[in-house]
Protein backbone atom coordinates (compact mmCIF):
# COMPACT_ATOMS: atom_id res chain seq x y z
CA UNK A 1 0.00 0.00 0.00
CA UNK A 2 1.42 3.37 -0.99
CA UNK A 3 1.61 6.32 1.37
CA UNK A 4 -1.05 8.88 0.39
CA UNK A 5 0.34 11.60 -1.86
CA UNK A 6 -1.32 14.34 0.21
CA UNK A 7 0.48 13.07 3.33
CA UNK A 8 3.83 13.13 1.55
CA UNK A 9 3.29 16.58 0.06
CA UNK A 10 2.09 18.08 3.34
CA UNK A 11 5.01 16.75 5.32
CA UNK A 12 7.61 17.62 2.70
CA UNK A 13 6.40 21.20 2.98
CA UNK A 14 6.85 21.05 6.77
CA UNK A 15 10.39 19.72 6.31
CA UNK A 16 11.56 22.86 4.52
CA UNK A 17 13.89 24.68 6.89
CA UNK A 18 13.44 22.10 9.66
CA UNK A 19 16.47 20.82 11.56
CA UNK A 20 17.15 17.59 13.40
CA UNK A 21 20.24 17.66 15.63
CA UNK A 22 21.10 20.88 13.82
CA UNK A 23 21.08 19.21 10.40
CA UNK A 24 18.60 20.39 7.76
CA UNK A 25 16.18 17.52 7.15
CA UNK A 26 16.34 18.09 3.41
CA UNK A 27 20.11 17.43 3.47
CA UNK A 28 19.98 14.15 5.40
CA UNK A 29 20.96 10.83 3.91
CA UNK A 30 18.44 8.05 3.47
CA UNK A 31 19.81 6.23 6.53
CA UNK A 32 19.62 9.40 8.64
CA UNK A 33 16.01 9.96 7.58
CA UNK A 34 15.09 6.36 8.39
CA UNK A 35 16.72 6.69 11.83
CA UNK A 36 14.78 9.92 12.51
CA UNK A 37 11.54 8.30 11.38
CA UNK A 38 12.03 5.27 13.63
CA UNK A 39 13.00 7.46 16.60
CA UNK A 40 9.84 9.52 16.12
CA UNK A 41 7.69 6.42 15.76
CA UNK A 42 9.23 4.90 18.90
CA UNK A 43 8.62 8.09 20.86
CA UNK A 44 4.95 8.10 19.86
CA UNK A 45 4.62 4.41 20.70
CA UNK A 46 6.16 4.99 24.13
CA UNK A 47 3.78 7.90 24.78
CA UNK A 48 0.74 5.80 23.80
CA UNK A 49 1.83 3.02 26.15
CA UNK A 50 2.38 5.46 29.02
CA UNK A 51 -1.01 7.07 28.40
CA UNK A 52 -2.69 3.64 28.44
CA UNK A 53 -0.91 2.81 31.70
CA UNK A 54 -2.10 6.08 33.25
CA UNK A 55 -5.67 5.38 32.17
CA UNK A 56 -5.48 1.93 33.75
CA UNK A 57 -4.29 3.48 37.04
CA UNK A 58 -7.08 6.07 36.98
CA UNK A 59 -9.64 3.42 36.12
CA UNK A 60 -8.50 1.38 39.11
CA UNK A 61 -8.80 4.43 41.38
CA UNK A 62 -12.42 4.95 40.34
CA UNK A 63 -13.31 1.40 41.35
CA UNK A 64 -11.72 1.69 44.79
Amino acid sequence: MAIPKSFVESNLEKAKGSLFFGVPIEEMTRDELIACCVAGWQGQSDQRQEHARQLDVLSGMKRA
